[in-house]
């Protein structure tokens, strides 16, 4: 018999909640909110602003924690204050005192918080998780000769850390890479670049037009022409090489008529200028170099050029070849990045320009001995970073290169030997894999900031929320390896315990063993 419900809604003030109960201590967030370390976060954050001018600002901890929540649950900025309203446990991580039905602050507010990040407050808290961890190594160092392991990159305790660093042997691994971080844009072609920089262009002339006050009739762009001519060619599955080139060379006819307007304009009154908002004077700006570089390249029958526009809302973006399979071609900005064996990573650099990475390892290994006092026993990086002066600066202090060497490989090596060179090669694919989880899990390939200043920050925030994760992560770890149930389970990975012991001592958790 199947029992009917009745579906209308019941009245709001009869709807149950267990808000009366106390959060739960083992909730993720308020374990987050004790790690993170809000001090030293407040005071690099506030050191941007000024203490005598404008309004109060809004405390430090609501608004890092919002940007926390926003790349740790890879939502919108909008959601992020949604989700704020509705969860008391990310209030509680935001260190409000009681549950609030209010917005924390307005969305757009973001967008200024990204623009006020700056290098101090993401160095700040780099210092502050390398200090985290680093009683974490302590313990896991070896007990029978008093010395810790090569791969642990914390061997050194926070004492010896502030002492002389000279003094200091080698120790731990360093992991470094690129990639790069795509920005979220319509991918980019030349007649598609053209088009709207005519389309700008006729708005910036209908504007000037308006205001000269000029009894004359609006000079004739042949917009209608030229949207014509763009989609004949735009709208074709596969255009040939001659007709694009066609199509290019009228856009350019119709961009330089249109330039040639508005420079008349402003050569008559330079006043108008200033009768444009910011966002079109930027793309005035960027459409001068937009048809210059274009032009360039139809010239001479190439589809390269210097420091190449691909947007013009994002003029700072560039075409980036790395040759990867099925991605030729990316736009965004190159990261440099290090990390250590406990999976902290850290960005060293940011290029928006196609540079080769391997001219940065010297400045990689030199960040790693500022964050730990000394420098790394290992260095695992890619075939690239192998160059000649690389191989002497890492000779010179005592750093064992991982990789490929240079000239032919030794024959006689035995099978043990090899196989021990592919598990220290294959150390380094760690990093391919965090690459991979800021891009999958944290949206790392599709920085959606409009300007240059906010997109660092936004990349730098990623890794700072997945540094975040790698804490909460050992610190459930830590937690799980004082239980009696990781004790008996390591009894019997080591097979010091027969399985039997483990059915007596869990009868219902020896089954999963």
């Amino acid at each position: 018999m199947i029992k009917y419900e009745n579906s209308h809604q019941q009245k709001l003030d009869l709807f149950k909640t267990e808000f009366e109960e106390k959060l739960n201590p083992k909730n993720k967030w308020v374990t987050l909110a004790c790690l993170v370390p809000w001090d030293q976060l407040a005071e690099a954050y506030y050191s941007s602003m000024s203490s005598d001018l404008g309004r109060p600002g809004i405390n430090a901890r609501i608004i890092i924690g919002s940007m926390i929540i926003k790349h740790l649950k890879t939502l919108t900025d909008e959601d992020t204050i949604l989700e704020i309203q509705e969860n008391p446990y990310l209030q509680y991580f935001l260190g409000l005192e009681a549950y609030s039905y209010e917005p924390v602050f307005a969305p757009s507010l973001f967008v200024e918080i990204r623009r006020r990040l700056g290098d101090k407050f993401f160095e700040v808290f780099n210092q502050a998780i390398v200090k985290a961890s680093q009683p974490k190594a302590q313990d896991n160092s070896s007990k029978k000769d008093g010395k810790s392991s090569g791969d642990k990159d914390s061997d050194q305790t926070s004492d010896k850390r502030d002492s002389n660093s000279a003094d200091l042997p080698n120790s731990g691994s360093l992991l470094m890479d690129a990639t790069v971080a795509d920005q979220q844009i319509a991918y980019p072609t030349d007649l598609n670049l053209l088009n709207n920089s005519r389309e700008v262009c006729e708005e910036i002339i209908t504007i000037m037009h308006a205001k000269s006050g000029s009894q004359a009739k609006r000079p004739r762009t042949k917009s209608q022409l030229a949207r014509k001519d763009y989609l004949s060619v735009s709208k074709q599955k596969r255009a040939s090489k001659k007709n694009m080139r066609k199509a290019i060379k009228k856009q350019l006819q119709y961009l330089s008529r249109c330039i040639n307007f508005i420079k008349e304009y402003i050569k008559g009154n330079p006043a108008l200028i200033d009768e444009l908002t910011n966002r079109l004077k930027e793309r005035w700006l960027t459409i001068l170099k937009v048809y210059d570089q274009q032009k360039l390249m139809y010239d001479e029958k190439s589809h390269r050029c210097e420091k190449r526009i691909v947007s013009l809302s994002q003029p700072h973006v560039r075409p980036i070849v790395r040759g990867k399979a099925g991605k030729n071609v990316e736009f965004g900005s190159k990261i440099c990045m290090s990390m250590n064996a406990n999976g902290l990573s850290f960005v060293d650099k940011i290029s928006w320009e196609n540079c080769n990475e391997s001219s940065e390892l010297i400045e990689q290994v030199k960040q790693f001995k500022i964050r730990y006092g000394y420098y790394p026993e290992k260095v695992h990086a890619d075939q690239i970073y192998g160059t000649k002066a690389n191989r002497e600066f890492l000779k010179e202090n005592n750093i064992r290169y991982i990789g490929k060497p240079l000239g032919r490989q030794k024959t006689n090596q035995t099978a043990k030997e090899r196989k021990e060179k592919k598990k220290e090669y294959a150390i380094r694919n760690r990093v391919e894999g965090k690459f991979g989880e800021g891009k999958n899990k944290y949206r790392l390939g599709k920085i959606r900031a409009k300007t240059k200043e906010t997109s660092e920050a936004w990349i730098k925030t990623i890794f700072m929320v997945m540094n975040l994760a790698v804490l909460l992560r050992n610190f459930f770890v830590e937690i799980l390896k004082t239980s009696l149930i990781y004790t008996v389970f390591l009894a019997l990975l080591k097979k010091t315990i027969q399985p039997q012991a483990g059915y007596k001592i869990f009868p219902k958790l020896g089954a999963t063993f």
